[in-house]
């Protein structure tokens, strides 16, 4: 009895952690009707952009076919771009959502991506080997700092205290110019795709970097294509996990006058939503064919029962 019961429980324990695993590897989708129409269509990005648009301004429009404009960013404003999707025009159309009431779409040549680990990983793929290991407890001193990237000055302090004896895994080592060996860190307990000084784990930014930052950043400005996806295939968790909620930057403006939007629409030098009329045309063309085969297919059945009748 106490071999079944211990059985039982055991059994529960693996399924509970593997539904917590699950969960945890949930992606964050946008609450649009667009989306969920042509979510095989969308690629995930889940990085941050500035806003940098014609006249100081980005649009967020209802849809790529919609030209409703459902809020404004001034230049500068920070935000996560969740999902893109290109249009038949060649245009890449970025998805943004804050879960308070703000979903709209922006022409992503609007957009300058911000620098970050990808981007790091990047600019120094040829300088970064594939070597695994495990963050050694004697290098700690009472802190874990989880940083964007080597040489970026923002971190995430973590209490040794709150590892539960788990300390970080890295699987990818890059020596920067002073010597300071950084680890990449893809996930650990909610921090996807940073890094951790494997020598000096709990080193302030000025104590790594005693005369200044090095020179690092030279992609600042890069694309991003269609195929531009998450690190390593990390996804976002809905909830806590939303970089959207993080980021700085003032809100965009909900809604605009009817006249604004006329002006945005009669602007020639900016991008705007134009609707797919080949889907429309094609859509009209099956509709068209179901009602003509609709009305053969009774004209049939009528003549059917006229021949029947007459007999």
């Amino acid at each position: 009895m106490r071999k079944t019961v211990a059985y039982w429980l055991a059994a529960v324990c693996v399924w509970l952690a593997c539904s917590f695993s699950a969960g945890a590897d949930v992606i964050v989708e946008p609450m649009d009707s667009f989306y969920e129409e042509h979510a095989e269509e969308c690629v995930h990005v889940g990085r941050a952009f500035t806003a940098n648009g014609p006249d100081g301004k980005v649009y967020l429009y209802k849809s790529p076919e919609l030209p409703e404009v459902v809020a404004t960013w001034e230049n500068g404003y920070r935000a996560s771009i969740m999902y893109t999707y290109e249009d038949s025009r060649g245009i890449l159309w970025g998805v943004y959502d804050d879960y308070r009431g703000t979903v709209g779409w922006m022409p992503m040549e609007y957009m300058e991506l911000i620098y970050d680990s990808i981007s790091f990983q990047k600019e120094f793929s040829e300088e970064i080997t594939e070597q695994g290991g495990e963050l050694d407890a004697e290098n700690l001193e009472g802190t874990i700092r989880f940083w964007k990237y080597p040489g970026s000055e923002e971190c995430e302090v973590l209490s040794v205290d709150d590892t539960e004896d788990y300390l970080p895994e890295y699987t990818g080592v890059y020596v920067d110019g002073v010597g300071n060996r950084w680890g990449h860190v893809g996930y650990y307990f909610g921090r996807k795709d940073t890094w951790i000084c494997i020598n000096a784990p709990s080193a302030e930014f000025e104590q790594l970097y005693p005369d200044g930052a090095p020179q690092i950043g030279q992609l600042t400005g890069e694309g991003v294509d269609a195929e531009t996806t998450d690190p390593e295939g990390q996804k976002d968790e809905k909830g806590d996990d939303t970089e959207a909620a993080n980021l700085e930057g003032k809100p965009g403006n909900r809604g605009e006058e009817a006249a604004g939007n006329r002006d945005v629409q009669n602007s020639a030098d900016r991008i705007v939503p134009k609707p797919d009329y080949s889907m429309m045309l094609l859509a009209i063309a099956l509709v068209a064919l179901v009602t003509v085969a609709t009305a053969v297919l009774l004209l049939c059945l009528w003549k059917k029962r006229d021949k029947r009748e007459g007999n």
